[in-house]
């Protein structure tokens, strides 16, 4: 994923895997347009759950920024029948004021394109 997504999200913790089985934990930068690797925002995840079944995997999100604001934030990927990805993100705010986590869910149509050109290039 990190390697397909370079623009975006990148591994940050010298691993060059991107290991999705439960308890694996990463480190990842996520970049937005403005920003650069020395200015990233960093976040440590642990996977949570994956349902090879149902083909959902769900990511909770350990240290970062993230966590300044939200009590909890969690992600989950479940790819459907029809093979369309289905985004559900968990949260906790801290402050009801906190604003809603609209940055990261305007990141998801990019990864799952990005995904999508790769997986057309290759035949998937």
């Amino acid at each position: 994923m990190a390697r397909l997504c370079r623009k975006t999200i990148g591994l940050a913790d010298g691993n060059k895997s991107w290991v999705n089985t439960v308890g694996s934990r990463k480190m990842i930068e996520i970049l937005s347009s403005e920003s650069s690797r020395d200015t990233a925002e960093k976040i440590k995840y642990v996977v949570e759950s994956v349902d090879d079944r149902s083909r959902k995997i769900t990511y909770k999100v350990l240290e970062g920024a993230l966590l300044q604001q939200y009590e909890s934030f969690s992600v989950t990927l479940q790819v459907t029948s029809s093979s369309t990805a289905k985004w559900t993100i968990n949260y906790q705010k801290k402050d009801p004021a906190t604003e809603n986590p609209d940055f990261y869910l305007q990141l998801l149509p990019t990864v799952n394109a990005t995904v999508d050109i790769y997986l057309r290039s290759n035949d998937y």
